[in-house]
């Protein structure tokens, strides 16, 4: 299985890709890619034709090529750059690329796409793919995959390339939703594209014998928390938790265990289902609503409806809504929290059909169809969801200026709704019978859960800097119709959380109403920029937190620049054009650790050919020779 992810010139690094995902820049050259594949030894090498950007190791490649394009052997060896690796072709244009994997039973596949030709045909296991001879027709995209050899057959690959063109088509189709500033838009809106469904069928688990531990605050530096305890087998060894980034431990993860002695740890002699793990719904009501939810489609789907169904909880609070539960048809004497450690005679363990920020399962939306068959759909058609009456659990309310997309949208025949006024029934009935929805980006968009396919989802993005993987997730399983708009006057570094957002009119709204023909006046699309003394001096009281500094101590003195030049300007700055000192400094260590990692391998192949030289029988047949001559010039 191959992941990677690429780097395209004044745009920058793209999230990571899965198997047969597309990624394409348009006039934007592919200048560096990196694969994270543990399974696979994968090697690849990218080129230029360029008279001006052409290395001393490629001069003449090019020329060899175009005259017999079948030659594999053409490119040595030792240009290939090993898996896990990041091969930069410094700041130079890609006009090609070889790639392939060293097992012998599994086969590389993959294409370019050309800014002047578009995709190229597929090529495999060290090929040269891309453009042999127009300067200006470079690498602006890629999609890459692997087969084993055994399964290798012309129908398995009319099937791969069927999957290819669908995922290229899905890419395409999604990006162009994204309502972005123009110069930058790609950098966000490629994350808003990435295919999150998981292939193949869930697991489910039993396990003899089970322990389900309560959760515990583990010594690890994280934004909340991250936690251990979950389900274990009868010694202690972890086997279920909760997943975010796969299996990587981040914050609120559950991925590991710890041991009790067993005069602590009661028996049940019963079996359960492991629910996983319950937020508190006052404070974290997006997570509850998917986390929480994540594996319950097993129940849904009538799974041992006789047994009980155990939950851990978070430490910070016990609370929990029950409305959900009853949505499914769960009565809530099935529900078990776990307070102390307990055994029992087996637990069954369905996989979480959600991982918030990877990707999720088809089955998942058999939970959120569930909750809607319980209610009845409102008459509202188009909504606008507001925030500006909802106080975090903290006492923040950290939007400046929403009264303008009320006002804006209300005039247009929109609803305006605060769902938090409203019981979770009335927020699911009045999603389901919306046709359009307008809300900003958090927890307000995941209601979408409960749209029905095709619905028409606006997402007014309240931060420059941050990507609400889940949303996009989110957007993808449930088939919606969803445009993403930049629509604040943030000229301060910014995250999704512990921040301040100043809605407003921005330049990326307009294009929005203009690509959807809704019709406006001047003045409706004037921003008051008074407000911006309201903004910083918000924004200032809110960081002289020094727990929220963390959210935003990543950025410098470019990012502020930059960010100020986007929202007051309409103007994108390119690290590239005013690169800092750091900057630079990065960039050479890059190119150094690269010529020492060259020059490693250089030793090892040296060292390994005069190891074979020593213990050859040639080598020591002619000792006796070498002794005689060593002497004769005084070497010892």
């Amino acid at each position: 299985m191959i992941t990677c992810r690429y780097r395209f010139k004044e745009i920058g690094w793209t999230a990571f890709r899965n198997e047969y995902d597309a990624v394409v820049c348009e006039s934007k050259s592919l200048m560096a890619f990196n694969f994270a594949s543990p399974d696979l030894d994968v090697r690849y090498f990218m080129g230029s034709i360029r008279e001006d950007e052409i290395t001393d190791d490629v001069r003449g490649l090019v020329s060899r090529i175009a005259e017999n394009e079948n030659d594999e052997s053409l490119i040595s060896d030792e240009l290939y750059v090993r898996d896990g690796k990041t091969f930069r072709f410094e700041d130079k244009t890609g006009y090609y690329i070889s790639i392939k994997i060293m097992e012998e039973d599994t086969s590389i596949y993959y294409r370019v796409y050309l800014n002047k030709t578009g995709w190229t045909k597929l090529s495999s296991d060290g090929e040269v793919c891309g453009e042999m001879s127009d300067e200006e027709n470079y690498i602006t995209g890629i999609q890459v995959f692997s087969i084993k050899k055994s399964i290798l057959s012309e129908e398995t690959l009319e099937e791969a390339a069927k999957k290819c063109d669908e995922r290229a088509e899905l890419f395409s189709s999604l990006l162009s939703k994204a309502f972005l500033y123009s110069d930058c838009g790609f950098r966000y809106a490629e994350k808003a594209a990435i295919n999150s469904r998981i292939e193949g069928n869930l697991e489910v688990k039993e396990l003899s014998d089970g322990i389900i531990l309560p959760l515990r605050e583990m010594a690890i530096e994280s934004r909340d928390a991250i936690f251990e305890g979950g389900v274990t087998d009868k010694d202690f060894n972890f086997v279920a938790g909760l997943k975010r980034k796969f299996d990587k431990q981040t914050n609120m993860t559950v991925l590991s265990s710890y041991k009790v002695p067993s005069s602590e740890v009661e028996k049940i002699d019963e079996d359960v289902i492991f629910g996983g793990v319950i937020f508190p719904t006052k404070r974290r009501f997006g997570h509850m609503l998917i986390e929480t939810m994540s594996r319950l489609w097993y129940v849904v789907e009538g799974h041992s409806p006789e047994l009980k169904i155990a939950f851990v909880i978070l430490p910070e609070s016990k609370e929990f809504s029950d409305t959900f539960f009853r949505l499914l048809g769960i009565d809530m004497s099935r529900i078990l929290v776990i307070e102390k450690p307990t055994q029992f005679r087996k637990v069954i363990i369905p996989d979480q059909a959600f991982i918030l920020f990877s990707n999720y399962h088809e089955k998942f939306n058999l939970i959120y169809d569930k909750m809607m068959s319980a209610v009845e759909a409102k008459d509202s058609k188009k909504l606008y969801l507001t925030r500006r009456s909802f106080v975090r659990y903290d006492g923040a309310n950290d939007g400046i200026n929403e009264e303008y997309f009320e006002d804006f949208f209300s005039k247009r025949g929109y609803d305006i709704i605060s769902p938090e006024q409203h019981s979770v029934e009335e927020q699911i009935a009045y999603m389901k019978g919306a046709e359009e929805v307008v809300c900003s980006e958090g927890t307000l968009s995941h209601l979408a859960l409960f749209s029905r396919p095709g619905t028409k989802v606006t997402v007014l993005r309240r931060s420059l800097n941050s990507y609400l993987l889940p949303q996009y997730m989110i957007d993808e399983m449930r088939h919606l119709n969803v445009y993403y708009v930049d629509a604040h006057f943030n000229i301060l570094p910014d995250s999704h959380v512990d921040s301040v957002f100043l809605f407003g009119p921005s330049v990326c709204f307009i294009d929005y109403l203009k690509s959807q023909k809704i019709e406006y006046t001047e003045d409706e699309v004037q921003m008051d920029r008074n407000l911006i003394f309201d903004y910083i001096e918000k924004y200032t009281e809110n960081f002289s937190d020094t727990d929220r500094f963390e959210s935003i101590a990543k950025y410098d003195i470019f990012d502020l620049i930059q960010t100020l030049n986007r929202v007051l300007n309409g103007r994108y700055l390119s690290r590239f054009d005013y690169e800092t000192k750091t900057h630079t400094l990065n960039m050479e260590n890059t190119e150094l650790t690269r010529r020492v990692e060259k020059l490693e391998d250089k030793l090892a192949k040296s060292e390994k050919e005069r190891k074979e030289i020593i213990n050859s029988k040639s080598w020591k047949i002619t000792k006796p020779l070498r002794d005689i001559t060593n002497r004769k010039q005084g070497k010892k």
